[in-house]
Order: structure tokens, then sequence, then C-alpha cells
């Protein structure tokens, strides 16, 4: 509308234009806040998925390792040079090949 337009409007014309534009404008902040949260799950959902991902393959590594070590491919004394040093970890890695 033009401001020659606009200035021919009653005022209950006025504010029956005033009143659609602002229902306008709380619909569209309403839409925009559902649009939000559906991003941020999917992201969400996307570093979920990614996560699981690098588990699984973690997972399946120690069990290939695991299996190598059982059957007597690869020596105990070998694959523990392989991981870090520390207490903690020649206890699990112990822990494990005694399954």
């Amino acid at each position: 509308m033009t401001d020659k337009e606009l200035k021919k409007l009653s005022r209950l014309e006025l504010l029956e234009l005033l009143l659609i534009e602002t229902n306008e404008n709380e619909r569209l902040k309403e839409e925009l806040e559902k649009a939000k949260k559906e991003n941020s799950i999917e992201k969400s959902a996307q570093l979920l998925n990614e996560t699981a991902k690098q588990l699984d393959e973690t997972l399946q590594k120690a069990s290939t390792l695991s299996d190598n070590v059982s059957s007597g491919e690869i020596k105990t004394t070998a694959t523990q040079n392989k991981f870090p040093s520390n207490k903690k970890s020649k206890n699990i890695f112990n822990r494990l090949l005694k399954r």
C-alpha cells in the first residue's frame, strides 16, 4: 500500500491492518522458534551418529586385536608395546587378554 492509500483509510481500517500484521508477526516468530528447535535436534542427532560410528570402529579394532592375540597371530608382549605405557591401560589390556 502506498502512503496515499494509507491516508485514505479510517482509524478502524488502520487498526484492522495493524492487527493482521501483528498476528502474522507472531505466527512467523513461532515458526522461527520451531525451525530453530528442529535444527538443534538434527545437529544433536548428527553428533550422536558420528560418535556412535567412532565407537563402533574402535570396538571393531579392539575385537580384531583381541581375536589376533587369542589366535596367537600377535604375541602378547609385542601387543602391549603398542599401547600407552600407563598402568591403567596395561591393566585393562591384560584383563582383555585373560578372557
